[in-house]
């Protein structure tokens, strides 16, 4: 194809007549047609307010700039299967927790948390606006049942077959994706369990009461506030 002048059509799909000899001007009629000039002024406008965004954002960033203290501090710590296990138990907490307040008709949200101090992950739940009166074997019935959703289980469940899963469970929590290390510890979820506490604090309308104990006992003490 021939070069074409973009002066006169440029010109033509403005409207006015172009400033170019009438053979220059019929050339570009025979190569492009009313229409396709129409799309090279487009063209022209896409590709010239283009290059301005181009040259507004290149004089108003910094090419010096780079992460600040925290921003590095941020990009050299490592997330570790820890970091995983712990935000993986807090997804399955949140959904256990929904249902449990769902199911006794109040609000409420559930934790997980590592204390550093006392080497325990717990595993909260609080629910408020509870009705009806608490006690002991509530607070236990309650919690019996937050370890059962926590296990994947939707309805009760015998607590000896809960009991022997939860190992299983935990260390799915605290595991890669796709592959499994040739060092891991075997009984790595079996391990990881005994530091784990689940814990329920009911609120209700005179009074609240809590019990917290190990993941695999179902039976935990409870201490009215």
């Amino acid at each position: 194809m021939e070069w074409v002048g973009i002066k006169p059509v440029y010109m033509l799909a403005k409207g006015r007549p172009p400033a170019a000899p009438a053979t220059e001007y019929l050339t570009a009629i025979r190569h492009f047609g009313a229409k396709r000039m129409l799309t090279i002024r487009w063209d022209v406008s896409i590709i010239m307010t283009v290059v301005g965004l181009v040259l507004v954002v290149s004089i108003s960033t910094n090419p010096r700039a780079e992460p600040g203290p925290i921003g590095r501090w941020l990009m050299n710590e490592p997330l570790t299967l820890w970091d995983r296990g712990m935000m993986r138990a807090q997804e399955v907490a949140d959904r256990a927790g929904k249902q449990v307040v769902r199911k006794v008709g109040a609000r409420g949200f559930a934790v997980a948390h590592y204390n550093w101090e006392n080497n325990e992950i717990n595993i909260s739940l609080f629910v408020f606006g509870f009705h009806g009166k608490l006690s002991h074997d509530i607070c236990n019935q309650t919690r019996r049942s937050f370890i059962s959703k926590l296990a994947g289980y939707s309805i009760k469940q015998d607590a000896e077959r809960v009991r022997k899963e939860i190992p299983e469970l935990v260390s799915r929590w605290f595991s890669h994706i796709g592959f499994e290390s040739k060092s891991r510890d075997k009984k790595l979820g079996e391990k990881m369990a005994r530091i784990i506490f689940v814990g329920v604090f009911l609120n209700g309308k005179q009074k609240s009461i809590t019990c917290k104990e190990r993941i695999r006992s179902f039976d935990a003490p409870s201490k009215p506030l």
